[in-house]
């Protein structure tokens, strides 16, 4: 699940003629501290993660040579995928208890969540009359 309350870390704007110039203005702190493990291991720890932070954070092209998976790491498309894949999951572990539970009261499964589907696409299809009207 997208946490919305995440310690964010700043990124400074890349060259106009880089090709990778298209980023977030941020990323999670947890993302900035695996570029950091490699920054440290290269130039040593004199400026602290906080420090750098404080004065802009990594450039964009720092980060593609520290973390080159970053982009795949933030990117909020893979994170809405990997949840929408999560729902998928959940809703056919509900299809399979109402099933099991249709099975179990004598009716046929499929037949009854068809007809459960058709009314709720209808019902989403004309949501009848304005309230307050």
């Amino acid at each position: 699940m997208l946490d919305l309350n995440r310690r964010l870390f700043p990124l400074q704007c890349a060259r106009r003629n880089y090709p990778g110039a298209a980023a977030p203005l941020s990323i999670p702190w947890s993302v900035a501290e695996k570029a950091y493990g490699v920054y440290a291991s290269l130039y040593g720890t004199g400026q602290s993660l906080e420090r750098l932070a404080e004065r802009g954070g990594f450039g964009v092209e720092e980060m593609d040579q520290l973390y080159p998976l970053w982009r795949e790491e933030v990117s909020e498309v893979a994170a809405l995928r990997a949840e929408v894949e999560r729902l998928r999951a959940v809703l056919a572990s509900i299809h399979d208890a109402v099933d099991d539970e249709l099975r179990r009261l004598g009716a046929v499964p499929g037949s009854c969540v068809a007809q459960i589907e058709a009314d709720a696409r209808a019902a989403l299809a004309d949501p009848g009359p304005a309230r307050g009207a």
